[in-house]
């Protein structure tokens, strides 16, 4: 459970267009792309900038019912795609 969270802006003294993303650990094997280390930050980076905001904001269990929260709220019902096979059988 030692997953350290950084944001890029912590790491420098000077700012950058990417200071408001996480910091992605680099890797030097294929099958590290799977850890959570690597893989988090990624999600988050390429979230909501909501999320992102919540993220330094909330505790951590927060944090997740926010998240949860919000994707349940961004969940479509009614399908978009025209001629859809699915909604033309029922």
């Amino acid at each position: 459970m030692n997953l350290s969270i950084i944001r890029n802006d912590e790491l420098r003294n000077y700012a950058l267009r990417n200071d408001d993303n996480l910091y992605i650990p680099r890797v030097k094997h294929e099958f590290a792309r799977n850890s959570i280390c690597y893989v988090l930050p990624h999600l988050i980076n390429g979230s909501s900038p909501y999320i992102k905001n919540k993220l330094f904001t909330h505790s951590l269990q927060g944090f997740g019912k926010y998240v949860k929260i919000f994707m349940i709220n961004e969940y479509v019902t009614d399908c978009q795609i025209e001629n859809c096979y699915v909604c033309t059988r029922q």
